[in-house]
């Protein structure tokens, strides 16, 4: 399973302190971390909102987030597995509404605690809800394809219905499979379609790890619904590794084509000032020819 299975805010939250974490004692990370305002004290008391609540970023914040969802789902369903729950909090994720550059450090998608209670709704309820492009999306779990073979690249299909004025977007699920196609590209070529596997509703995976040697650079992941695509398909590079995929080699020095082009220019420049010498000493052999003639 690629890492993170899912994303939740973790920037500048408020939440409840710890009794050990009580600004202005030692150690705790609201006196610790205080800024200074101008070159002054900061103080022994940043960021608490009050009594028992303060301002914190990280995992540590995004973490319970996802824990309250998770006890939410238990408090619904308490025989859920490990399992079928990290697969309904991606069926209730929506897209990122923000910048997201790196697929393999976001996750399939923003935790939505209401759309996951709705995914849980959904299994027990069924009905036939088909995708829409618009709305359907498609993570990598990698930025670039390890050319040897060695890493499997999962790509996560995230299919939504369309919005309308009575209905949010939903999870599309229990239309025909066959409907649903993965597409893969090397170099633009049609490789042989990897077997698409169904996690949750409105949550498709497939995995791909071409063989050492295929060549190319550049793979293509994305899928088709009825042959139209239904998500934005993305490319990216085939490479040994991630300095490689972000950075294009050049070859210079040595017997290198940069070296032999800088030697060639200098060989030309040899030549041009031994054919411009010798024009000078044929020019002055025929002046002190004259000169004795006369």
């Amino acid at each position: 399973m690629p890492k993170p299975e899912i994303a939740a805010p973790g920037g500048l939250v408020v939440g409840a302190m710890s009794a050990q974490a009580l600004p202005g004692t030692e150690n705790s990370i609201f006196t610790t971390t205080c800024p200074t305002i101008g070159g002054g004290d900061a103080g022994t008391r940043c960021l608490q909102v009050d009594a028992r609540d303060a301002i914190s970023q990280g995992t540590s914040m995004s973490a319970p987030m996802v824990a309250g969802a998770i006890a939410l789902l238990f408090e619904r369903d308490p025989t859920l597995t490990q399992g079928a729950i990290v697969d309904l909090l991606q069926s209730g994720a929506h897209a990122f509404r923000g910048p997201h550059p790196f697929d393999d450090q976001s996750g399939p998608g923003e935790l939505d605690v209401i759309g996951t209670l709705d995914a849980l709704d959904q299994t027990w309820h069924p009905e036939e809800i088909l995708p829409a492009p618009g709305a359907s999306w498609i993570t990598l779990s990698s930025s670039y394809l390890a050319a040897d073979g060695s890493t499997p690249l999962t790509a996560i299909i995230e299919l939504r219905t369309a919005p309308s004025a009575s209905n949010p977007t939903r999870r599309a699920d229990l239309f025909d499979v066959t409907r649903l196609r993965p597409v893969v590209s090397i170099d633009d070529e049609p490789q042989p379609p990897p077997t698409l596997v169904r996690r949750a509703p409105g949550v498709w995976s497939f995995t791909v790890q071409p063989a050492a040697g295929l060549g190319g650079n550049t793979i293509t992941l994305g899928a088709t619904f009825d042959g139209v695509p239904i998500v934005v398909p993305k490319r990216i590079p085939v490479a040994t590794d991630i300095w490689s995929a972000s950075y294009a080699t050049t070859a210079t020095g040595g017997c290198s084509v940069e070296g032999a082009r800088r030697a060639s220019a200098g060989r030309a420049v040899e030549w041009q000032a031994v054919l411009w010498l010798s024009v000078v000493a044929c020019v002055r052999r025929t002046r002190r020819r004259r000169a004795l003639r006369v």
